[in-house]
């Protein structure tokens, strides 16, 4: 497969030295006196050409940020970020307990998600009447009912390390991480018949499973590169996969570059009736006229958006892919947002052209949640997310027109202005989309007391919460209702801080769950915000010294229980006196 013509590095860097040469002028021959401005719209190349010609030259950028970086780290010591993107970890839900009456079958748990009506992928989901576990290296169907009968009905091993799953009717959904996978050559019975250019891959295996005691493989879908997250919206999922793309052998080479050669493939094996009857296909994830890039460079890195129709397991697989850093992923029923950051790296790119400090911030992508899903817009803002919950949007009434909504993203950063040895700055963002541009409509700065930032964030409609902290834990409420105008309703400091706000369902939207920690301990506190503007604290407690969970960091090791007002953590609790005795 060979989709372009090669372009030769040597040429490249002469004409990129002859750039530098130019950012490296006085600004009184060349520079005007203006701030660098980012422009975070994603553009579609023309061609495999310009597609080439783009990767080299933000790799040879890419290096002269970093020898920059690391001379001016040598001197201001290494940065402290004010927050940090979330990690996809093995997450864990816990199913409620069923009663010893057959009407209770339809009361449990499901995983803890941050939006009604989207599925979040998980290592564990159940339907009542079946558990569904992705463990081991093994998908493990279990029958739940009745309880004291239930017993294991099926176990399928999977390649590599299986990670997540979403079960939709008699569909199961698993995708894994595959490291360092051996490929055969020339053996077309081989997972994939291409020898990888990366270490890490992403499998994805679709499996009937209406008779649950045989799963039968439906599809086989390897994607070079890790896994960041996935959605499930009824019947589509949605998973964001993110690859990195090693520049420095052809520079140091000097080596014609093809396209083919370095973005990532996709294998595609699907299953029709046994093994002799499957059929295989290798492509690239997406072609080159089909590939976005910011028009402000942030990475050489690939981020790919790939839906799947559980209805049609065997469909075409819809795919958006986007030039860029990693990063944190929101959807709601209408929209999916990827955020990404400029690293230590990418930040430092306005000194270069001329600024006199870095200037790190967040990046949204939108993208709208079709049957073939579409770019839309794009905006940035200053500052790192904590984490998902640190970004919500919402509908608004239009004021003039009541036929008329608004869809708004809200986003809560902090800037760390380590450079400068500054103190953080917490902000709350308002962005609209115009065109193709995700614009600022407003904005509420300096939250928090000095020396504070961003522990925790929660949007509930037109409210918002927040956690900062330094050595004490402020919860501040956030009035939301004008999105022009946001404002601070309320403060209520406690001791020790909170790292995730859960909502509860009171009938009133007055009570707020919180999971955090204070001397040591995992603390949980549960706050009254029926008075918006005085939230009181109802109840603490602290389980104890040395106990940690992983609900602290991973909202989806919370599981709470409406029905029967009941918390279930996973707790881990560490004590010296124990470790001597």
């Amino acid at each position: 497969m060979n989709i372009n013509r090669p372009i030769k590095f040597s040429a490249l860097v002469l004409a990129l030295l002859s750039l530098f040469a130019l950012t490296g002028c006085s600004s009184s021959d060349v520079k005007e006196d203006t701030e660098f401005q980012y422009k975070t719209q994603l553009k579609a190349f023309n061609s495999c050409d310009e597609l080439s010609t783009y990767l080299l030259e933000t790799a040879e950028l890419r290096q002269q940020l970093g020898a920059y970086y690391d001379t001016e780290v040598s001197v201001l010591g290494d940065p402290q970020q004010s927050g940090t993107t979330d990690v996809v970890d093995s997450t864990s839900t816990t199913s409620a307990p069923a009663t010893e009456t057959s009407e209770a079958i339809g009361d449990y748990t499901s995983t803890n998600n941050q939006v009604s009506g989207v599925d979040e992928a998980d290592f564990v989901k159940t339907d009542g009447e079946f558990t569904y576990i992705v463990t081991g290296g093994h998908l493990v169907i279990i029958d739940n009912w009745p309880a004291e009968q239930s017993k294991e009905l099926s176990r399928v091993k999977l390649p590599g390390n299986t990670a997540d799953l979403f079960i939709y009717q008699d569909i199961a959904w698993v995708v894994s991480n595959v490291y360092d996978y051996v490929y055969v050559d020339n053996a077309v019975d081989s997972l994939l018949s291409i020898a990888p250019r990366v270490s890490q891959l992403v499998l994805v295996s679709i499996f009937d499973i209406s008779d649950r005691s045989d799963p039968q493989l439906l599809r086989e879908t390897t994607v070079e590169g890790y896994y960041v997250n996935a959605r499930r919206i009824e019947n589509r999922v949605h998973m964001v996969t993110s690859a990195y793309i090693d520049f420095y052998p052809l520079i140091q080479s000097e080596a014609a570059l093809d396209v083919d050669d370095l973005l990532p493939v996709l294998t595609d094996k699907q299953h029709i009736d046994d093994e002799a009857l499957a059929s295989t296909k290798t492509e690239l994830i997406s072609q080159c006229d089909s590939i976005y890039r910011p028009e402000t460079a942030n990475g050489t890195a690939t981020i790919s958006l790939l839906s799947f129709d559980l209805n049609l397991p065997q469909s075409e697989i819809q795919r958006q892919t986007i030039i860029s850093n990693s990063g944190t992923v929101y959807a709601n029923q209408q929209h999916l947002y990827i955020a990404t950051t400029e690293d230590n790296y990418w930040a430092w790119l306005p000194v270069l052209e001329g600024d006199e400090a870095p200037k790190p911030g967040t990046t949204f992508h939108k993208f709208s949640l079709t049957d073939q899903p579409q770019y839309l817009a794009s905006g940035r803002v200053d500052g790192y997310l904590i984490n998902q919950f640190a970004m919500d949007e919402y509908s608004y009434p239009d004021l003039d027109d009541p036929d008329l909504n608004h869809d708004l993203l809200r986003t809560v950063t902090t800037v760390s202005a380590w450079w400068a040895d500054g103190i953080p700055v917490n902000s709350l963002y308002v962005l609209e989309q115009s065109g193709d541009q995700l614009v600022q409509r407003s904005m509420l700065t300096g939250l928090g007391k000095p020396g504070e930032r961003i522990y925790a964030a929660r949007f509930m409609g037109d409210k918002g919460f927040l956690v900062t902290f330094q050595q004490i834990d402020p919860l501040y409420t956030l009035d939301l209702s004008d999105p022009d105008n946001p404002r601070v309703a309320g403060e209520l400091e406690v001791p020790g801080f909170s790292t995730y706000l859960h909502p509860l369902e009171d009938g009133e939207g007055g009570l707020l769950l919180a999971i955090g920690r204070e001397d040591n301990s995992i603390k949980l506190s549960l706050f009254d915000i029926s008075d918006f503007a005085n939230p009181v604290e109802l109840f603490s407690q602290l389980v104890g010294s040395g106990s940690y969970s992983e609900a602290e960091y991973n909202h989806k090791a919370f599981t709470w229980y409406q029905q029967e007002q009941l918390l279930a953590l996973p707790v881990t609790q560490w004590s010296y006196d124990t470790f001597l005795s």
